[in-house]
């Protein structure tokens, strides 16, 4: 193993607060195998984007994200708005987060020993990186999907049921009542997707763009193929989305009438501003006109 520059951002609070252990098991067993890594700590909203950045500037070769798959979103939000002729680092994972999507698109690895060991290997791999523009605020990236319409709505009730005290809980369990709170104040959103020259109008009860095949915890929503992958479901009532969704986050409903599934480099939105999550953070697209692309290969991950 070349032993290289390594900066380890934490944050503290992931996995209702394991990721500061997690932190300091981290940089413990790298310098044992002798790499000294310099920590970073994330402390308020906004410290991950800003010592991403920070770390670019600095030459560091990799960056170690410590915490879950929000904290590797603005890992990357952080890399990829530094200037443009920067060298990025690449990219460790350490999941602490409640649903840890992202690293179960790589094999996993799931727990802590296991995925320090996958830093320390510092075998790389190029990963593509979605990006979403509205043209009115700065490009948002995602590494994993963003959801819009139901998915959103079921993000916003999945945040609200995980900040309230006693109910700090991990895993799928706290999508699943995000869900369900969702489905009780379902609205389609009246969005026009448009694919490849196909024009699709809204309303759509669920708009899905994933780059991998994990959403929400560990559901196996779509394929991995290596484009953007695109899940829309027409406008339905609040009882008939609720009977499809099963169908749905195993793959199926493929021949459904109301269920549209495609593959592209690039998509565009236009009609409605919309919120959606990326990658489970919350983001409004501020525009009537929005475009969704996938950057092959743009940044380099441990795994």
């Amino acid at each position: 193993m070349t032993v290289r520059r390594m900066a380890v951002l934490v944050n503290p609070m992931a996995g209702a607060g394991l990721g500061a252990k997690a932190g300091e098991r981290v940089l413990r067993e790298l310098e044992t195998a002798g790499i000294h890594a310099t920590e970073f700590r994330s402390t308020a909203k906004g410290d991950v984007l800003t010592q991403s950045r920070a770390i670019v500037r600095d030459n560091f070769e990799v960056v170690v994200s410590v915490g879950g798959d929000g904290t590797l979103h603005e890992v990357v939000n952080g890399l990829l708005t530094s200037p443009e002729d920067s060298k990025l680092p690449a990219i460790g994972m350490i999941p602490v987060g409640t649903g840890n999507d992202y690293i179960k698109m790589h094999g996993g690895p799931f727990s802590l020993e296991q995925a320090i060991q996958q830093v320390i290997r510092g075998q790389e791999k190029a990963v593509d990186i979605g990006v979403i523009r509205d043209g009115a605020t700065p490009p948002r990236y995602f590494i994993n999907n963003i959801g819009g319409a139901f998915l959103a709505q079921s993000q916003v009730q999945t945040d609200k049921t995980h900040s309230k005290k006693g109910k700090r809980g991990g895993g799928k369990m706290r999508y699943v009542i995000g869900g369900l709170k969702a489905l009780m104040k379902h609205t389609p959103v009246p969005v026009n997707v448009a694919i490849n020259g196909e024009s699709f109008p809204g309303p759509f009860s669920v708009v899905h763009v994933g780059i991998g095949r994990f959403c929400g915890g560990g559901v196996d929503f779509i394929p991995d193929d290596g484009d953007l992958s695109v899940c829309l479901v027409k406008a339905q009532s609040a009882l008939s989305l609720a009977s499809k969704w099963l169908f749905l986050e195993r793959g199926g409903l493929t021949r459904s009438s109301s269920v549209i599934r495609r593959s592209c480099q690039r998509l565009e939105l236009t009609g409605h501003a919309m919120l959606v999550h990326a990658d489970g953070e919350l983001y409004q697209i501020a525009n009537t006109t929005a475009t969704v692309e996938v950057l092959p290969g743009r940044l380099r991950v441990l795994a």
